[in-house]
């Protein structure tokens, strides 16, 4: 574990203009790395250091801040909450506080399943642990799933907060080793934009993967739109014949790499008016 370094805040800082409990902390951290890895997103090349001089704050300090080795003391978070677009006076209400009613603790972890379902990078880490020679350091798995390291952090901090991995010394346990978000009845902005990002990743594997390590194909076919529903039922018990297929109880412990399946069914032709 000698890159990856995540360390639970219990400190509370406590100064007459505001107080930050270990929730607030760790949330103010998160925002810190979410609006990062947005960044890097729009820009590949934006680097810390741009980062740091967009905050104010000195680039190693900022590097501890995000991964969790400094504590946001009050001084920092009413310096860098006014870059983040977070107004002072809204501070209190944006970060949730640790004794939070149950119901800000549902939607809390609400947006957090949204945001699980957005980003790729989160199904690829608990894939990445099923292989053989998984290392719990970040900058081995950055350059595994080519993201930068903290888009890595991010995605690992949310993992173990939502209960599907747990870290036991130098082991990693997978909790919730099996995940399905299929939703064959309705669709949510989150899956459109996982299935768009990973389209994107498709597209882009057609370059840059050589021809005997993917497999890319399609099927155009007329059909009558009254079957949709059953083609699609057809379509999602083929995922789960394949799930169990690349991954029989046999290999457990053989994986060398993570690949992602996608099958796309869509019509070509638009309806016509009555």
């Amino acid at each position: 574990m000698s890159s990856f370094k995540l360390r639970c805040v219990i400190e509370t800082v406590t100064t007459p203009f505001m107080r930050l409990t270990k929730n607030q902390i760790t949330n103010l951290r998160a925002e810190l790395q979410r609006e990062f890895v947005k960044r890097r997103k729009s820009n590949r090349s934006y680097s810390l250091r741009a980062y740091a001089k967009y905050l104010d704050v000195d680039q190693s300090l900022l590097s501890k801040l995000m991964n969790g080795q400094r504590t946001i003391s009050t001084t920092i978070a009413e310096k860098i909450t006014p870059k983040l677009k977070i107004k002072p006076s809204e501070a209190a209400g944006f970060f949730y506080p640790f004794n939070a009613s149950e119901s800000i603790q549902y939607q809390q972890m609400a947006d957090d399943q949204v945001s699980v379902l957005a980003e790729w990078s989160h199904f690829a880490i608990l894939e990445l642990i099923k292989t053989k020679n998984f290392k719990m350091d970040l900058k081995w798995i950055s350059e595994r799933l080519d993201l930068h390291p903290t888009e890595i952090q991010e995605s690992i901090e949310r993992l173990l907060r939502m209960g599907y991995m747990k870290i036991e010394g130098n082991k990693v346990v997978l909790l919730k080793p099996n995940n399905n978000w299929t939703n064959t009845a309705a669709t949510t902005v989150a899956r459109q934009e996982l299935q768009k990002s990973l389209l994107t990743k498709s597209q882009a594997a057609v370059e840059d993967v050589a021809f005997n390590k993917r497999d890319h194909g399609s099927l155009t076919v007329a059909v009558r739109k009254d079957r949709v529903l059953e083609f699609k039922e057809k379509l999602q018990k083929i995922r789960d014949e394949l799930d169990a297929y690349f991954q029989p109880s046999a290999d457990d412990g053989k994986y060398d790499e993570v690949y992602q399946l996608t099958v796309s069914f869509f019509p070509l032709t638009k309806e016509m008016k009555k």
